[in-house]
C-alpha cells in the first residue's frame, strides 16, 4: 500500500501533539509556522480544551491549537497549509507492537531464568 507523501510529516507533527494541553487556545508570540492543519476535528486530550479545528507546527514543536481563524495567524509565505476537510487528528502514539496472546501465554509459564536446581545446577 502506497502512502500519501504527507503522511510522515503529519505523523511526526502528531507525535508532538502530546504537549497540546499546555498550549490550547493560549497562543504565544506569532510567527510563520512550518505546517498548519485547518478544518479538522483535532482531539487535544486536554479535558479543559478537548477539541480544536486547527493546529500549527513550527520546527519540532506544536505552537498553536484552536479555531481555524486563530491558527491562520501562523500562516506565512513559507507555511505549508493542509485543509483536513473534517478529518480527525489525534495525538501520535508509539506502538510497542505487543502480541497480547503471546504475553498471556508467557505469564502462564514459570520463569526459571537465573535460578538453580536443588543440586546447584544453574537453570537457563
Amino acid at each position: 500500500m502506497k502512502l500519501h507523501p504527507l503522511v510522515r510529516p503529519i505523523a511526526f507533527a502528531l507525535m508532538l501533539f502530546a504537549g497540546i494541553s499546555s498550549i490550547g487556545c493560549r497562543l504565544g508570540p506569532k510567527g510563520d509556522a512550518d505546517l498548519v492543519l485547518l478544518g479538522g476535528n483535532v482531539v487535544t486530550m486536554d479535558p479543559s480544551f478537548p477539541r480544536a479545528s486547527a493546529v500549527a507546527i513550527k520546527g519540532d514543536r506544536l505552537v498553536a491549537a484552536g479555531t481555524d481563524r486563530q491558527v491562520r495567524a501562523w500562516v506565512g509565505e513559507g507555511t505549508r497549509v493542509i485543509e483536513l476537510a473534517g478529518k480527525t487528528v489525534v495525538p501520535g502514539m508509539i506502538d510497542a507492537h505487543t502480541h497480547f496472546v503471546g504475553i498471556g501465554a508467557r505469564k502462564l509459564q514459570v520463569d526459571a531464568m537465573g535460578t538453580t536446581s536443588s543440586n546447584g545446577d544453574k537453570m537457563g
